[in-house]
């Protein structure tokens, strides 16, 4: 607005704009800091004007700090009240990136609504609201969106243009989503492997477990586990979303490598939820989770409720208190070794203050609720072992006689044995990892035998130590091979050949498993004579696959919804009055 001239009745130059389409503003040069300081004196009372030096708001307090300063008038278009313009004016005026938002500059990630001043932050802006998908139209698609159309559940835009299920997955009317063949699952638009060792067993997904102690395990659709996740519907329905179900960079403490990934929106870094509680990880520390944070599964998926339990990811803390970083079993804590005993602790946190440790001893727990540790006024200083054993100065274990042998334990996390050991003629060997409870000393091991489960000898598996594998079982020394057995309340079992599993399911110790990954673990096909050939391995002249027994030798023996081609076993499925030729490509009939 050049009418105003360049420069006021007192010399100094101004520059005059228009801010909006209800107000314009004078920009004031050279003004010295006395001129400056009684200019906003006089603006007190005068509600038709707003004012900034330096380009700082002036809301009251001397803002004229320099020696010459740039000052800067708004006006309203009309001389009114400038306090009662919307909250679409802003001075001094924002960035070129900043949005004005009540009268406030504010930078916006991703702006939407009419005045842009709502943040969708990572999601996107559809027609004025946000989105947490794709923008079909003018309409909010949880999925895919394909010429316009959002579509339904897990289907996909195909090659067609239309919207349908992912290659080799079909519709399921009942369910209303698509599925894969029996024997797979869909995940993320693809068919993966799927199966389950039985009622009450564990899942895996790719050959990576997904859960265990699971139900409804003959459809992948439908199975529930106590411990995991194995479908992504399950993290759908629990606020993670379906997008969120993947495998984690290691296996939690329950050995389970699926779970659903945490959003950024939790706070939670490398955190995955197994449906009882999220574990987060540190990929500086290799092995397991370095804290354990418990969490609501009710209410809706806004109000989830995350709070860290136990464990800790910050190695600061234990060398403040002059221990190092230990592993315990599920999470991380401290450890102090002092005359050669060790007391380890972790924490347990009140909201995300520390608020006591739970330390033990080589006996077991000393102190659960320890403020001081690792005395933990003198509680942690002395060894008290569990009932039936004594303690072993020399191996500082506790040890429980077995016939002319000792089984000795460290153990770990108070009321858990990490290793444990026969001791023959003054011999130390492991006998079993991670072996249940002290109150069942020894027993129930996660890998290996500590006590005799009832080797048949005469069958030639006698209960004996591998020093191949490190672990005692039953062992047939002619072949090498081992069978053991996990913990009991999953009642797998296995067997072990060359270095390799060769079958699981193996209830009798004995070389047979219902579940062959290897001809030589396998059972009998009926009265064949044969044996039942292993899945994805090669039919043989001494097997027979139950999916198929009129196949050829030298031919793939495939899971129930896989099909055999030259190079293994294939999803692949052909349109009616087509087959799969030994290539994998469709041919006529």
């Amino acid at each position: 607005l050049n009418e105003l001239g360049e420069t006021t009745t007192h010399g100094y130059p101004i520059h005059v704009f228009i801010e909006d389409e209800n107000a314009f503003s004078i920009k004031v040069t050279d003004v010295p800091k006395r001129v400056c300081s009684l200019m906003l004196d006089m603006m007190d009372n005068n509600k038709s004007m707003l004012a900034s030096v330096n380009n700082v708001r002036y809301e009251g307090t001397d803002i004229c700090n320099e020696e010459i300063n740039p000052m800067a008038f708004y006006l309203d278009k009309n001389m009114g009240n400038m306090n009662e313009l919307d909250g679409s004016f802003c001075y001094p005026k924002c960035d070129d990136d900043q949005f004005c938002c009540n009268n406030t500059c504010k930078d916006i990630q991703t702006p939407c609504g009419i005045d842009g001043c709502t943040d969708c932050e990572n999601n996107i802006c559809c027609n004025g609201s946000c989105c947490d998908g794709y923008c079909c139209n003018g309409i909010c698609c949880e999925k895919s969106c394909c010429n316009g159309v959002c579509c339904p559940s897990n289907q996909i835009c195909t090659d067609t243009g239309t919207c349908g299920c992912p290659l080799n997955s079909s519709w399921n009317e009942e369910t209303g989503t698509c599925r894969c063949p029996n024997g797979y699952i869909l995940i993320d638009g693809e068919c993966h492997s799927f199966y389950c060792e039985g009622e009450g067993g564990y899942c895996y997904i790719d050959g990576k477990t997904c859960g265990n102690r699971c139900t409804n395990t003959d459809d992948a659709e439908k199975v529930t586990c106590r411990v995991g996740v194995c479908r992504a519907d399950a993290c759908e329905e629990n606020g993670f979303g379906a997008d969120s179900f993947e495998t984690t960079t290691a296996q939690s403490c329950n050995g389970i490598y699926w779970g659903c990934h945490t959003p950024s929106k939790y706070g939670l870094d490398n955190c995955y939820w197994f449906s009882n509680g999220v574990y987060c990880q540190e990929p500086s520390i290799a092995q397991g989770s370095c804290a354990y944070s418990d969490r609501s599964i009710t209410g809706s998926d806004i109000n989830k409720d995350f709070f860290r339990r136990a464990g800790l990811c910050d190695k600061s803390i234990c060398t403040d208190k002059g221990g190092k970083l230990t592993y315990l079993v599920c999470k991380y804590g401290c450890s102090w070794t002092t005359n050669g005993s060790t007391v380890s602790c972790y924490p347990i946190y009140n909201g995300e203050e520390i608020s006591y440790w739970n330390c033990s001893n080589t006996g077991g727990v000393c102190s659960s609720k320890c403020t001081n540790p690792p005395s933990c006024n003198g509680a942690c200083d002395t060894i008290k072992c569990p009932s039936g054993t004594t303690y072993d100065e020399t191996r500082k274990m506790c040890c429980k006689n077995d016939g002319a042998d000792q089984v000795c334990c460290s153990i770990i996390r108070g009321v858990y044995m990490g290793r444990c050991y026969r001791v023959h003629n003054g011999v130390s060997q492991q006998c079993g990892s991670f072996c249940g409870y002290t109150s069942s000393f020894a027993q129930n091991c996660t890998t290996g035998y500590c006590f005799d489960p009832g080797c048949d000898e005469g069958k030639g598996f006698p209960y004996s130590y591998s020093s191949e594998f490190g672990f005692f079982g039953c062992y047939q020394k002619s072949t090498g091979m081992l069978c053991t057995r996990k913990s009991e309340y999953t009642g797998q079992t296995f067997c072990w050949l060359n270095g390799s599993m060769c079958g699981k399911d193996c209830p009798n110790l004995d070389g047979i498993c219902s579940q062959p990954t290897v001809e030589a673990c396998a059972p009998e096909y009926g009265s064949s004579g044969k044996k039942k050939c292993p899945y994805n391995k090669k039919i043989t002249q001494t097997c027979i696959c139950d999916t198929d027994e009129n196949a050829s030798v030298g031919t793939y023996c495939c899971a129930p919804g896989s099909s055999a081609i030259s190079s293994g076993c294939t999803l692949l499925t052909c349109p009616e009055g087509e087959k799969l030729d030994e290539n994998g490509e469709c041919q006529p009939v």
